[in-house]
């Protein structure tokens, strides 16, 4: 089953290890960020920098207007911000099919942020006809700049069945570590799921831990979960209920309904003294979720 590249992260099936392939905006902070950095380059800096004002103070349609100054001077970071709010409807009424054409326009000016949002529309058929070939080409062209989004999801076409090339797991680890070790969160989860299984690298349980730890520290839930049922089961680490119910219980707060799961499964095997000090070891994590009572 051809699998949607989503704007947010899910937790699989049967409590496995999780993979998850993902679409635009899960750090739309980052492309805000990237998007101001380019107003310093003298591009039509008045539209575009009014527009990233209004949209930080959540006036969406005020945005859109001086988005719309900068787009039409040939902005490329005014194009795409007004792909993004065709896209998800803000100052503006949905339309996937003119976010495609901003998007675009930004794309071909080599905006990677822009270049990465078209090809999840293709990859998904929104706005466009559905086209993984089309939708991998822009994917590298924003993966040759660095865009690590871009690079998750060339990982993610190259680990799967017929979506635009022949399955490759080499091609799909070499990516997913270029976006993990730029620390984002979800291609850190995949390559510890690449470690864990021993998909197109040698099985190293020490590496499938590093890998979640390093996404799990971030607050990212299905990393948080797969490195609790490491502990759970005891694969690569001694088992450790009290680390395992640490670890699903901030993946819990992450919206993981298999966490919560797990956690009633350990609740009668452990004292209140135990839980207590996992619930303590959660809300201390670094850039962890906050959970704390």
């Amino acid at each position: 089953m051809t699998m949607e590249f989503l704007n947010t992260s899910v937790l699989g099936q049967n409590g496995r290890s999780v993979r998850e392939p993902i679409g635009p905006h899960l750090m739309k902070y980052l492309a805000l960020s990237a998007a101001l950095l380019v107003l310093y380059c003298g591009v039509s800096r008045a539209g575009v920098e009014a527009g990233s004002a209004a949209y930080a103070r959540g006036d969406y349609p005020a945005a859109f207007k001086e988005f719309q100054i900068g787009a039409d001077r040939g902005a490329a970071v005014g194009e795409y911000w007004l792909g993004w709010l065709y896209a998800n409807g803000r100052g503006v009424a949905r339309s996937e099919r003119r976010a495609a054409l901003w998007y675009r326009k930004a794309a071909e000016q080599g905006y990677a942020g822009a270049q990465y949002d078209l090809g999840v529309l293709y990859a998904n058929g929104s706005g466009v006809a559905q086209d993984y070939r089309e939708a991998l080409s822009w994917y590298l062209r924003a993966a040759a700049q660095g865009y690590a989004p871009a690079q998750f999801n060339l990982g993610y076409l190259y680990s799967a069945k017929g979506l635009g090339v022949a399955q490759d797991d080499a091609q799909s680890l070499r990516w997913y570590r270029r976006a993990a070790e730029q620390g984002f969160g979800p291609a850190q989860n995949e390559l510890g799921w690449m470690y864990f299984s021993g998909q197109g690298v040698a099985r190293d349980f020490i590496q499938a831990k590093l890998w979640y730890g390093k996404a799990a520290q971030q607050g990212f839930a299905p990393a948080q979960y797969n490195l609790g049922l490491m502990y759970f089961e005891g694969r690569g680490v001694a088992a450790d209920p009290v680390a395992a119910y640490r670890w699903f219980l901030a993946a819990a707060a992450g919206g993981s309904q298999k966490a919560g799961e797990r956690m009633k499964q350990l609740e009668p095997l452990l004292s209140a003294a135990q839980i207590a000090q996992a619930r303590a070891m959660a809300g201390e994590s670094a850039d962890g979720p906050g959970v704390k009572k």
